[in-house]
C-alpha cells in the first residue's frame, strides 16, 4: 500500500518526480495501473476538489461522447473521491501531473486505465477549480486529449 507520506505536500512533488521516471517504462504499467495499486488514484487525488457546490458543478459537465471506444461513462473513482480534498496548491505538483498524464497518454493501456478511473471528469473538475489562469490552458488541452474520441492529437506549445 501507498504511504500516505509519501504524497504529503512537502514531499509530493519529488515522489512524482519519480512516479514520472516510474511510468515512462512500459513493463511496469500492469503494476502501477494493478486494481490493488493506489498509485494513480492518488496522483489524480491531488488535482480533484470536493469543494462546496463541486457537485452541482460537475453534474453540469458535459458528458463524453458515446461512440467514444474504451470510454468510462461512469464518474470519478471511488478511491479517488475517498483520498481526494481540495485541489493541491502548488503548481510544481500541477506542473508533474500534467507531464505525467501527457507521458501516458501515449500509451494505449494506460489511456484505457486513466479513463477507467475517470480521468476526463478529474481534469474537468481541476479546470473548474484551478485558479491559477497560468495553466487553464494546459488543463484544457489535457482534458480535450483526453476526450477526443479518436486519441492521438497532442497539444505541442
Amino acid at each position: 500500500m501507498l504511504s500516505k507520506q509519501m504524497l504529503q505536500q512537502e514531499r509530493c512533488a519529488a515522489v512524482l518526480q519519480c512516479v514520472i521516471n516510474l511510468c515512462m517504462s512500459e513493463t511496469l504499467h500492469p503494476y502501477i495501473f494493478h486494481e490493488e495499486c493506489n498509485l494513480m488514484p492518488r496522483v489524480l487525488s491531488l488535482v480533484y476538489t470536493r469543494e462546496k457546490g463541486s457537485n452541482d458543478e460537475f453534474a453540469a459537465l458535459p458528458s463524453i461522447a458515446t461512440s467514444q471506444k474504451g470510454a468510462n461513462k461512469d464518474s470519478v473513482h471511488p478511491l479517488i473521491l475517498d483520498m481526494s480534498t481540495v485541489l493541491t496548491p502548488s503548481t510544481d505538483v500541477k506542473n508533474r501531473v500534467m507531464i505525467l498524464l501527457r507521458n501516458l497518454f501515449s500509451r494505449e493501456l494506460a489511456r484505457q486505465k486513466l479513463r477507467s478511473y475517470g480521468v476526463e471528469h478529474v481534469l474537468r473538475n481541476w479546470l473548474l477549480h484551478e485558479k491559477n489562469t497560468g495553466i487553464t490552458c494546459d488543463i484544457s488541452h489535457l482534458a480535450d486529449m483526453y476526450t477526443e474520441i479518436t486519441p492521438g492529437c497532442i497539444y505541442i506549445e
